[in-house]
């Protein structure tokens, strides 16, 4: 039975190839995934390990939440130095400093990279993070040293002057030095500014505070010792040794990592199982067609458990062989990856790719377990087959559509209805996502039955083709349950496909309406990129302009009962002809909180209820509520005045709202910001299709990783056309006998191939849709807009779907025209 499953593989080579495709990409993704996740942290963790090399213990900050990472540190008192300096067993202590720095180039724009950051230059040669690779460092007011990159990036030499951007502005400095990280490693994309100590105080961190201080010992007491000792005489902060922080932080890089392994793992799950189907439908159709071949095996004495085994064995051969194919494709899928996110301004440090064995054989076992998994099903249906039938003609799948199949696909579909149409009205998610699951099995099981009616509606236009359209609606409708199985995949990644471009774009026209709504400033002035924000001087700039009036807003990220949450620092009480806000309950005023309503429903809070807020730097202030508003997205949910948070969050303005009487004020508005490269000015429609543009680029990554499993689906309906080509080559020589040209030929077989893909497509878009709108009007109390129909992604879609059943159907169709009609009349 072994050799039988061999050379029925070796014997249909293409086939073989065209299967093994949709298994060989889902298992590359799933392994590219796990070999890039391992990478990253590798990466990052030598990284780690190279530049915190002899440090002993570490004095640091609480963070605002504990078990968040993302979530900053409170800075130090810069007097903890001596402090720890002064503990038995030290040799050598120094501040670490760290904050917002962008660099302008010789261009007079910043630097492009994700982030840039100033910090404090460290002499001692075993605590220094950095090291200089040329020049010297940095030890007279005015002076910086760059990293190599930076200064690269920035075009400035040794001795050259370099204009910087911190909390106080715009400042000219000298480059004296050029440095890179110890050990020699490379954070890509990341741009690093050195400052003396005393030009850090002030600029990069808080007058007075430094983020850590570093130590190293003296060898006479171990690092768990010193920081015992440095915890007694500084219980208010953080002490760990310089293993616990390498620790910590590789945990905190690994605790992003599986996020970002679990995202992509997700789209490597959804081709594997648009791959299954893709799978279970080939073998159906190759199974059937090999009914006689099955029988006569049986007629010779094989059992019914020989025969499936056979069959099984082909799957596994197949699923070993595509497997350790994707496993290898997945080296260059995590090589792309890379650069792809490379692209997108994140880049890892230098290091080779990670290739585990755990990597090797989850992904193997995955690719083989879903082949056999597939064709389990198809097999057992095989071995079933009686000897008589060694008697008879070889025979296909029984056309009809089995009756508790169509019942249990009505009853799904029908609940499945019923359960979106609850959910979306009593708000309930979790209902609705019952429904989305009930809605697709009952599509999936009706696909036979709704493929004779869509067929029918697609005749008309078929009928243009004349009889190449009349003959492929004829063949589709056939064997519809063939035409159902084959359009499946398609179906599953057009729902999916349709269903995020539905979500995103209501997300974004949420976001854009309530833009539009709530900012009626006359411009807006918003930083650029990944700048966290603009130097507060900017806005002092401007309302010194005659005519202009300005309202800056920062953000601070703070703690309320434990949770962690935004809020704006705005004078809303100063914000007429700036905003418009709608106020619910009591009145804005200068001292108090607004909130929004949904978060005041949430914590029950009403006004005159006290809050505590505690920001980054550990204060703690307790503000009324004066003012419930109408909440949206322009806005965080909760507002605070503008002093207050400025005086504890990162001391740069978000956004600045301008009024300004005439254009003349706002081309001098324009003219002093075009001294500050991270600013724009925009106006408030310009401002929204901005932050809405946020959403159409993640749409374009999530459907760019969903195309994988359109591509599955395509591949599919291209195996199963061929195998189906391949049934009907005695028709078809007959139809070529009878007057059919080639050309007629290959026509026909593309516009089935078309029919098909459209099936799915319109299947698919219907289930996604729905489902979509049902979820997103349980969305609608939490600000969520009406669902919005993506007509643009829609009608791409079905251009796809014609696209693809073209592309899908042309080498079934060239053969098929190409072969001799004598012989395709003789054939069996």
């Amino acid at each position: 039975m072994l050799r039988l499953s061999i050379r029925s593989l070796l014997a249909k080579k293409l086939r073989f190839i065209t299967t093994a495709v949709a298994i060989v990409l889902g298992v590359a993704f799933t392994a590219g995934t796990m070999i890039l996740a391992d990478t990253m942290s590798a990466s990052f963790g030598t990284a780690i390990e190279g530049v915190a090399d002899g440090v002993d213990v570490v004095a640091r900050g609480h963070r605002l939440d504990p078990d968040d990472p993302l979530t900053a540190r409170a800075e130090i008192p810069f007097d903890t130095l001596d402090t720890i300096a002064d503990l038995p067993g030290v040799a050598a202590a120094a501040p670490y400093s760290e904050g917002y720095t962008e660099v302008i180039g010789a261009d007079g724009s910043t630097i492009d990279v994700m982030q840039s950051v100033g910090l404090n230059w460290i002499d001692d040669d075993v605590l220094a993070l950095y090291e200089i690779v040329d020049g010297r460092a940095p030890s007279a007011s005015g002076e910086v040293a760059l990293g190599d990159n930076t200064a690269e990036l920035a075009d400035v030499a040794i001795g050259d002057p370099v204009d910087l951007l911190t909390v106080r502005g715009r400042e000219t400095f000298t480059v004296v030095g050029f440095t890179q990280l110890s050990g020699g490693s490379a954070f890509g994309n990341t741009g690093f500014v050195h400052f003396t100590d005393a030009d850090a105080d002030g600029r990069i961190t808080e007058p007075g505070q430094t983020d850590w201080v570093i130590a190293r010992g003296d060898g006479s007491v171990t690092p768990d010792a010193l920081a015992a000792s440095a915890s007694l005489v500084l219980p208010d902060q953080n002490i760990v040794t310089g293993q616990g922080m390498i620790d910590e932080q590789q945990a905190d890089v690994d605790r992003a990592v599986d996020l970002i392994r679990t995202i992509l793992l997700v789209f490597g799950f959804i081709a594997l199982f648009v791959g299954a189907f893709t799978i279970a439908n080939t073998f159906t159709v190759t199974i059937a067609q090999r009914t006689k071949e099955l029988a006569l095996v049986r007629a010779i004495g094989a059992g019914r458990r020989q025969v499936l085994g056979s069959v099984v064995i082909e799957a596994a051969v197949l699923g070993v062989v595509a497997a350790a194919a994707g496993v290898v494709a997945g080296i260059g899928v995590a090589a792309g990856l890379i650069q792809l996110f490379a692209t997108f301004g994140l880049e890892f440090p230098d290091s080779d790719l990670v290739i585990a064995t755990r990597t090797i054989v989850w992904s193997m076992a995955t690719g083989v377990g879903v082949t056999i998994g597939s064709a389990l099903l198809p097999a057992r249906r095989g071995a079933s087959v009686a000897p008589v039938e060694a008697m008879r003609e070889a025979s296909t799948e029984a056309p009809g559509v089995p009756i508790r199949r169509t019942v249990v696909g009505l009853v799904a579909a029908v609940a499945g209805v019923a359960f979106l149409i609850v959910g979306g009205s009593d708000g309930n998610a979790k209902t609705v996502g019952y429904g989305i699951a009930l809605a697709f099995v009952g599509a999936l099981a009706l696909g036979p039955v709704l493929v004779r009616p869509v067929v029918a509606a697609l005749a008309v236009p078929l009928g243009w083709f004349g009889a190449s359209g009349r003959l492929a609606a004829a063949n589709a409708r056939r064997n519809s349950k063939r035409s159902a199985a084959t359009a499946s995949a398609l179906t599953i990644g057009v729902m999916l496909v349709a269903g995020a471009a539905m979500f995103a774009s209501t997300a974004s026209e949420t976001v854009r309406g309530d833009v539009e709504e709530v900012f009626v400033a006359d411009r807006i002035v918003r930083s650029l990129g990944m700048s966290p924000g603009m130097p507060t001087e900017l806005a002092v700039a401007l309302a010194d302009i005659d005519g202009v009036d300005v309202l800056p807003m920062q953000t601070a990220d703070v703690s309320i009962d434990g949770d962690i949450a935004t809020v704006s620092g705005l004078d809303l009480a100063d914000a007429d002809g700036f905003l418009d806000v709608e106020v619910l309950d009591g009145a804005i005023d200068a001292t108090s909180l607004a909130v929004g309503d949904q978060l005041a429903a949430d914590q029950g809070w009403s006004v005159g209820d006290s809050v505590d807020i505690t920001f980054t730097d550990g204060t703690s202030e307790q503000l009324p509520i004066g003012a419930i508003l109408d909440e949206g997205a322009a806005l965080e949910p909760i507002v605070a005045p503008y002093d207050l948070v400025a005086a504890h969050g990162i001391g740069l303005d978000r956004l600045l709202f301008i009024d300004a009487g005439d254009d003349a004020a706002i081309a001098a508005v324009e003219a002093v910001t075009d001294q500050m490269p991270t600013a724009t000015v925009e106006t408030v429609s310009e401002l929204s299709a901005a932050i809405a543009g946020t959403f159409d680029t993640l749409l374009t990554i999530v459907l760019g990783f969903l195309g994988l499993a359109i591509v599955i689906a395509v591949l599919g309906i291209a195996t199963t056309i061929g195998l189906s080509v391949h049934e009907r080559t005695r028709e078809l020589g007959v139809l070529r006998a009878v007057g059919m040209s080639r050309s007629q030929l290959r026509r026909s077989i593309r516009l089935e191939a078309i029919v098909i893909a459209l099936f799915g497509t319109a299947v698919g878009a219907a289930l996604g849709i729905g489902g979509t709108w049902a979820l997103l009007t349980t969305l609608g109390d939490d600000g969520f807009a009406s669902p919005v129909l993506p007509i643009g992604p829609l009608v791409g879609t079905a251009i796809g779907a014609i696209l693809a059943g073209t592309a899908a159907a042309a080498l079934p169709a060239h053969r098929a025209a190409r072969r001799p009609v004598l012989d395709a009349i003789r054939a069996d």
